[in-house]
C-alpha cells in the first residue's frame, strides 16, 4: 500500500511539472506572437497619430495608413512603416486599429474599393476605436466576422493629452472570448480598457458619456447667461460658482 500511495504520488508530482513547463511554454509563445504581430493602424488624426506612435514606442512593429501623407511621414520617422492603403492594411496586418472622423470614414475604409475588407486574413483582430453610430459598427462586425476575422468597437475618451501619454480610457464592445488579447495591445496606449458586452456596447457607454459631458457644459453655459442677464459681471459668475463647486 505505502509502494503504491509513493508510487501515485511521484507520478503526480511528474505530471505536474510537466503541465507547469507546458504552460510556460505556451504562454511564452503567446507573447512571442504577440510581438511580432505586425499592427496596422489606420487615421492619423489629433488622437491616432499619438496612439501609433505609443505603439512604436512600446516596440510593435506598426504599418500606418492616413490620406495625408504628411502625417504618415511623421509616424513613418518615428519606427513605423507606411502603407498605401487601407487594402494594403488588411493584407499584411494580424491587428487592425482604426481610428477616423465618423461613421462614413470606417464605412470607406471598411468597404471601399481599397478597403480592409477586400484583403482582410482570416483570424485578424479589428479594433474600430472612432465614435460612430453603434449601428454602423455592428453591421462591420458582422462583415468582418464573415471574412473569418474578429472585430472590437474601442472607443476612447480621455482627450488628446492622455493620447500623447499613453492614459485614454477604452470602451471595448465584442466577444469576450479574445478581450484579454485585445487589453493587451490597446495596453500600449491606454491606462483603463474596459469590457463593456457585445458588439456595439462600447460604443453606447462612450455616447452617455459625451450625453453627461455636453448636458454639463450646457448648464454651464446657461447658468453663466443667467448672471449677464442680470448685470452680473462674467467674472464674478464665473469665480462664484467656482467656489462653490
Amino acid at each position: 500500500w505505502e509502494t503504491w500511495v509513493s508510487f501515485k504520488l511521484s507520478y503526480y508530482n511528474e505530471y505536474k511539472s510537466y503541465l507547469r513547463m507546458l504552460l510556460r511554454t505556451l504562454l511564452k509563445t503567446t507573447q512571442q506572437a504577440r510581438c511580432m504581430s505586425t499592427i496596422g493602424f489606420i487615421g492619423l488624426g489629433n488622437m491616432g497619430a499619438h496612439m501609433a506612435k505609443n505603439l512604436v514606442k512600446n516596440g510593435k512593429e506598426v504599418l500606418v495608413y492616413d490620406i495625408d501623407k504628411a502625417s504618415v511621414a511623421d509616424v513613418v520617422d518615428k519606427g513605423a512603416s507606411g502603407a498605401d492603403s487601407p487594402l494594403e492594411i488588411g493584407k499584411k496586418s494580424d491587428v487592425i486599429v482604426t481610428m477616423v472622423p465618423s461613421s462614413p470614414h470606417v464605412q470607406a475604409v471598411y468597404e471601399g474599393d481599397n478597403g480592409i475588407l477586400k484583403s482582410l486574413k482570416p483570424g485578424t483582430l479589428c479594433i474600430d476605436s472612432s465614435t460612430i453610430d453603434p449601428a454602423v459598427s455592428k453591421s462591420i462586425s458582422q462583415k468582418v466576422k464573415s471574412a473569418g476575422a474578429v472585430f472590437y468597437d474601442a472607443p476612447v475618451s480621455g482627450g488628446v493629452v492622455a493620447a500623447e501619454n499613453g492614459a485614454l480610457t477604452f470602451m471595448v464592445g465584442g466577444d469576450e472570448a479574445r478581450f484579454e488579447e485585445v487589453k493587451s495591445y490597446l495596453e500600449n496606449m491606454g491606462a483603463n480598457i474596459m469590457h463593456c458586452g457585445e458588439n456595439g456596447t462600447g460604443l453606447v457607454v462612450k455616447l452617455c458619456n459625451n450625453m453627461v459631458l455636453a448636458i454639463s457644459m450646457i448648464g454651464a453655459a446657461e447658468t453663466l447667461n443667467m448672471g449677464i442677464r442680470h448685470v452680473l459681471k462674467h467674472v464674478l459668475v464665473m469665480r462664484h460658482v467656482h467656489v462653490q463647486h
